[in-house]
């Protein structure tokens, strides 16, 4: 809170007072007259439509942030290396009482971060917080129950699993945000079960403006299918944030050197590579099942080659070891 205080004084300083709390302790306090004045050609009160990221639960979600945390760190010297010596830390527990406890050391001072939060895909696990809903609470916050008791929505395929999913994720990115340096950046993996909704919760607390980059990864060239419709898909996404776009510095590296980190199957050493008139191009089985369950005798409907004709632009189906050219 007086991190925010503080914020506001810097743009508003006649804004900011003394005043006593409920303990009778006199602290800085924000005159909201003062500063509703200030900004009152922009201010919205009511019910007025406005552009913004919401769900149930959030306002839980925001006081999350701003909680204590609920445990301590505790060292084990037996189970490290150079415990007296070392300028590493190794966390193990509660991601987010772990953000709450290192506030205060490591506050603006952490140059990159970054996170691997559960997908959502309905079969990983989700922080239970003690502000997330369970299914009763929300379905009567969101009024998915009729006056009898009847569901009005289906919820396996609603909105719940969000709504949990973007409670959790909220206060962790908050805190993160705040252990970053000014010229901090954060990396976030995320595939498309979420991707839509991260996006706009990173928005709303780093900043549009902060946006740097998405980057997508191939995960899996061979195509993977988790919601059992749709194409299978080869890659997954990398969210990146700045802690302030103006103060990063521009990224560059070797091309020699970060082709020697890079994978074979990413290199395409090891792939068969062919060139015609518009330059050269891999041949790889990219949509091939290497399930070997899945085969022309398992699944003979299911395997077909593609034909692509560059002259005309014609693409044409047609069955394996077909003549079909």
């Amino acid at each position: 809170m007086q991190k925010n205080i503080g914020a506001v004084w810097r743009l508003f300083p006649h804004c900011v007072t003394e005043a006593k709390g409920k303990d009778d302790k006199v602290r800085q306090a924000i005159d909201f007259d003062l500063l509703r004045r200030e900004i009152s050609d922009s201010l919205i009160e009511g019910p007025a439509e406005r552009y913004q990221l919401n769900w149930p639960g959030k306002h839980q979600a925001i006081a999350a942030a701003s909680q204590p945390a609920r445990k301590a760190f505790s060292p084990q010297p037996k189970e490290s290396l150079n415990f007296e010596t070392t300028q590493n830390l190794f966390l193990e527990g509660d991601n987010l009482d772990a953000l709450k406890l290192i506030q205060e050391t490591y506050l603006a001072r952490v140059q990159a971060i970054y996170i691997d939060p559960p997908y959502n895909t309905g079969k990983d696990f989700l922080y239970k917080d003690k502000f997330t809903m369970d299914k009763a609470s929300y379905e009567e916050q969101t009024a998915e129950r009729d006056e009898e008791g009847r569901l009005l929505a289906n919820p396996d395929s609603g909105g719940r699993f969000h709504s949990n999913w973007l409670s959790m994720i909220y206060p962790r990115l908050k805190l993160a945000r705040n252990l970053l340096a000014p010229n901090g950046v954060i990396f976030i993996s995320i595939d498309d079960h979420e991707r839509h909704n991260l996006r706009k919760l990173m928005d709303e607390i780093f900043g549009a403006y902060n946006f740097v980059n998405r980057f997508p990864w191939v995960s899996n060239l061979t195509g993977r299918q988790i919601r059992k419709r749709g194409a299978a898909k080869t890659r997954e996404q990398v969210l990146v944030y700045a802690k302030n776009m103006d103060e990063i510095a521009l990224w560059r590296i070797d091309v020699r050197y970060a082709k020697k980190l890079m994978p074979d199957a990413y290199r395409m050493t090891n792939w068969e590579v062919r060139e015609d008139k518009r330059g050269k191009y891999a041949i790889k089985n990219e949509l091939h099942n290497n399930n070997q369950k899945f085969n022309e005798e398992t699944r003979p409907t299911s395997v077909f080659d593609i034909d692509y004709r560059p002259e005309t632009g014609e693409f044409r189906c047609a069955d394996v070891d077909s003549n079909h050219r």
